[in-house]
This record gives structure tokens, C-alpha cells and sequence, in this order.
């Protein structure tokens, strides 16, 4: 018996209710399409495959080109879906409850990432919501090595630039990385701008938090 027909008898199975059990394979092919429109059913079960198998796995997408499937844990999953989009979805547990907490990144040069949540069936959960970091947090400008007017300058530029963030530490404590993306900009603006910009980072409960009515 293939893997494929292995996971979707595996699928049948788990969607009686026992959701707490389910495997990220199965996660991934309960993903809604609205949250994950490039990909549909089948080149999924086709990475999951090539994946479990230690292959390259990639699946066709609804372009015609491939998607990735880069990495798989008990708990996490990150596909590139084209050159310059990816997608990230992390499991938590936050009160009790399972939440599927996913970002999608875009770079158009500049990368911007968008979090969406889900509770444990796929179910939207709009009372999830991130604080993402104010901007003073990631500025410490560089007046060592550049002029105090050239700094004023750089913070101009950064504040009109998006933030992208990641999921890292996926294994252990995990942690959401955010970073201001220069990618826009000449190659001199992201020069200087690396010495006046920090990433920010900590874990999920200094960043993630449910709101309640």
C-alpha cells in the first residue's frame, strides 16, 4: 500500500473527531483552501509523500510550477509556495486548546508576512491576535559609525518598510522572529540600514494572545 492511500485512510479516520490525535500529514491536507489556494489535494499527498520517503518534496501547483515542502516536525510545517511566497503553520497549545497558527510571506522585493489562526478543525478563530513589535524596537541607530543626520535619514526609509516574521526554535520553545525587510532598497540604504535594525524575537506567549469580548 502506498503512503498516499495510507494517508488518506489515515484522513477518514481521524475526521470521526479524534482531532487531538491527527499528524501534521493529515493537517496539511485539512488545510483549507482558502488558506492555502496554490495547492490543491492531491500534489499535497504528493509532497507528504516524497517528504516521508527523504525525497525532494515538491508537488505541481495551481500554476504549473512546484511548491516545496521544506520542513515537517510533530508540530510545524514550512512550504515555499512559489520563488517569492512561503508558508508557515505551527500547532499550539494555548489554554488548553489546539491553535493552528499560520504565516503566509510574500517578497515583492520587500518580504511581508501575514498570520492567520485556525482552531483545531480549521475553523477561522478571530479571537487570536499578535502584537507585533513597535518600531522603536527594532531601531538602534548606528551614530558610531554614522552621521546623527544620515540616521534621521535611514529611520525615515525603515518606518515605510513592512515586517516579515518567522516561526523558529519549532522543536523545543517556540518563538516568533520579526524583522523589518530592507529588501526594496538600494543596496547602499540596506547596508547602512543593517547596522541601525534588530530583529525581535520571544516566545509565543509575549506575541500571541486571545482576546477575549
Amino acid at each position: 500500500m502506498s503512503l498516499r492511500y495510507y494517508l488518506l485512510t489515515l484522513l477518514m479516520f481521524l475526521s470521526s473527531g479524534l482531532v487531538y490525535a491527527q499528524s501534521m500529514d493529515t493537517m496539511l491536507v485539512r488545510v483549507p483552501q482558502s488558506e492555502l489556494p496554490l495547492l490543491e489535494r492531491n500534489p499535497r499527498l504528493d509532497m507528504l509523500d516524497l517528504y516521508n520517503s527523504q525525497m525532494e518534496a515538491k508537488g505541481e501547483n495551481i500554476f504549473g510550477g512546484y511548491s516545496y515542502l521544506l520542513k515537517k516536525t510533530d508540530n510545524y510545517l514550512h512550504i515555499r509556495l512559489t520563488d517569492i511566497s512561503e508558508w508557515e503553520a505551527l500547532r499550539l497549545n494555548l489554554d488548553g486548546d489546539t491553535v493552528f497558527a499560520c504565516i503566509h510571506t510574500v517578497s515583492t522585493p520587500a518580504a511581508e508576512s501575514e498570520i492567520h489562526y485556525f482552531t483545531h478543525d480549521w475553523q477561522a478563530d478571530p479571537s487570536m491576535a499578535t502584537a507585533v513589535p513597535d518600531f522603536h524596537e527594532f531601531w538602534q541607530p548606528a551614530t558610531d559609525s554614522l552621521s546623527v543626520r544620515r540616521c534621521e535619514e535611514l529611520r525615515e526609509m525603515a518606518q515605510q518598510c513592512p515586517v516579515e516574521f518567522h516561526w523558529q526554535n519549532v522543536e523545543e520553545a517556540p518563538r516568533l522572529s520579526f524583522q523589518i525587510s530592507t529588501k526594496g532598497l538600494s543596496v547602499e540604504d540596506q547596508e547602512d540600514l543593517r547596522k541601525c535594525l534588530k530583529p525581535v524575537s520571544g516566545p509565543v506567549s509575549q506575541f500571541i494572545r486571545r482576546e477575549h469580548p
